[in-house]
């Protein structure tokens, strides 16, 4: 059958697991207003190691572009491995500068 838990603290509560903890809901997982924080994070160059390559294996991230003059409206294309990405992954990319960039949401192949 189906059951509710409804827990509540004034302080700090942790959940741990030795291998995957899962949540899931048929109509989301609502964080409210809350903010979150704890991703694991690395960062890369590319073209460290291989030319037209990165590898960040990690939930979030910074890439470094090799192109460091890379010029209004042109574009960067290079590879990025990722081994927390999955078929069914969405990647958002936000492209950093002072002209205010969008998110960027690609489909991992």
């Amino acid at each position: 059958g189906l059951s509710t838990i409804s827990l509540a603290s004034t302080g700090t509560v942790q959940l741990t697991s030795s291998t995957t903890l899962t949540f899931s809901a048929l109509s989301g997982i609502s964080l409210g207003d809350s903010n979150v924080s704890g991703f694991e994070t690395d960062s890369g160059t590319v073209g460290s190691v291989v030319p037209g390559e990165v590898t960040i294996n990690a939930m979030a991230g910074k890439i470094t572009s090799e192109d460091t003059s890379l010029a209004s409206n042109s574009k960067d294309t290079f590879t990025l491995y990722n081994s927390r990405v999955t078929a069914s992954s969405l990647v958002m990319v936000t492209p950093s500068n002072d002209a205010g960039c969008e998110p960027i949401v690609y489909k991992a192949v």
